[in-house]
């Protein structure tokens, strides 16, 4: 991903200032020379990552991109595996909700974040016996339903 952003602004002197940031995607550090600078950032979430002793880096070195995506959530490989297999077993998305409802108790899946796209895009997957009704809206449905008929 690659973007470039233009800035043009008037400093204090009365002179006219351009700034130009090239983002080529990974770490950026913006080291700024100017008298002032103002940073904005903005994105539709906090990140909470998990930390990793390591012992278990080299078993998260050896997930599957899929599974990188769902270990955000569940930051345990043997209990990531347990999940992944569990869902792999569902016969409907009834099912598959009421797993991921279920970990609700888990730190990093919280009522905020288990009716994100984000979060029941990395179920898909693992649903693999289940041809109809796996969208990410009907999914929402049902861990809304859960959601509201236990009082989770």
């Amino acid at each position: 991903m690659h973007t470039i952003e233009t800035f043009q602004n008037e400093s204090e002197d009365g002179k006219t200032v351009h700034n130009t940031f090239n983002v080529y995607g990974g770490s950026v550090i913006f080291a700024a020379t100017a008298p002032h600078v103002t940073q904005h950032i903005y994105g539709n979430h906090i990140s909470t990552l998990p930390t990793v002793t390591p012992e278990e880096a080299e078993e998260v070195s050896r997930l599957t991109k899929e599974e990188l995506k769902l270990f955000r959530y569940i930051p345990n490989v043997a209990s990531l595996h347990e999940f992944i297999a569990q869902i792999e077993l569902c016969d409907s998305a009834h099912d598959v909700a009421l797993l991921a409802w279920r970990r609700l108790d888990n730190v990093f899946i919280t009522r905020e974040n288990i009716v994100t796209a984000e979060f029941i895009e990395s179920l898909h997957p693992f649903i693999r016996q289940i041809k109809t009704g796996t969208s990410t809206d009907n999914l929402r449905c049902h861990i809304n339903k859960f959601m509201v008929e236990k009082k989770a």
